[in-house]
């Protein structure tokens, strides 16, 4: 009976996993883009790889925002590198993050900054910051950084590079389908433990009686909370379609 009902729970939870596969692959990625002050170059929108914005201005002040639009609610981490150069005199140099929801600004945080500074400390000279931060995000949500920086030198250029790791998130249909994979493993272990004691036949002593009760009850809740995972998991993967959708 244990064997059966094991079967049929195993097929079904084969069968939501490929439904919450394709929904993992029908979820598009979201281009990073690029804007500011100068010549600004989105050198990859993040769909494949890191995220790169880089800059170069002839001047002494600049501005610039690199964006993207969530397209699912989630937590997003993000790894980030902001390199450059901003010659030495009265250097300044910032970098904040931002997420705009139906068009008004929820979230501003400065990650770095220094200045104005002189010769011959950083920011001055060149300037290396890095951190990591994250992103509580709804669909539609606009969400990035922004750099700033300027001088009051006779060599006139900003140069900088921000770089992004954006790692992907763990949707809540793959958490789901660990607990799921660990629950079935917990039952495999139990099942094992029963077949082992029913092996010894009559040579089953009365502890070993009362042990396999207490295994066959484990196993009949652990089928119970499997079930209602399932069900669980259900819900899930209709609310990843439905993000989808």
């Amino acid at each position: 009976m244990y064997k059966t009902k094991l079967i049929a729970i195993l097929a079904l939870l084969m069968t939501l996993s490929l439904c919450g596969s394709r929904a993992s692959a029908a979820t598009p990625g979201e281009p990073w883009a690029a804007s500011g002050t100068g010549t600004t170059t989105t050198t990859a929108d993040g769909i494949s790889g890191d995220a790169v914005l880089n800059y170069s201005v002839a001047g002494s002040t600049g501005a610039w925002t690199f964006k993207a639009t969530a397209k699912t609610a989630r937590q997003q981490s993000a790894s980030w590198h902001y390199k450059g150069y901003h010659a030495w005199f009265q250097v300044r140099v910032g970098i904040e993050k931002f997420v705009v929801r139906n068009g008004q600004e929820i979230v501003t945080q400065k990650l770095a900054g220094a200045g104005p500074v002189n010769c011959c400390a950083a920011p001055s000279g060149g300037f290396d910051y890095s951190g990591t931060t994250s992103f509580d995000l709804q669909p539609g949500d606009v969400y990035g950084f922004r750099m700033t920086g300027s001088n009051m030198d006779s060599d006139r250029r900003l140069i900088g590079t921000l770089t992004l790791s954006l790692p992907t998130p763990t949707s809540a249909a793959g958490v789901a389908d660990a607990t799921l994979n660990s629950m079935v493993t917990r039952i495999d272990a139990t099942d094992a433990q029963i077949k082992a004691l029913q092996a010894k036949g009559a040579a089953m002593t009365q502890a070993d009686m009362l042990q396999l009760q207490s295994l066959m009850n484990q196993l009949s809740q652990q089928y119970d909370l499997l079930t209602n995972l399932l069900a669980q998991y259900g819900k899930t993967l209709d609310q990843v379609l439905g993000n989808i959708r």
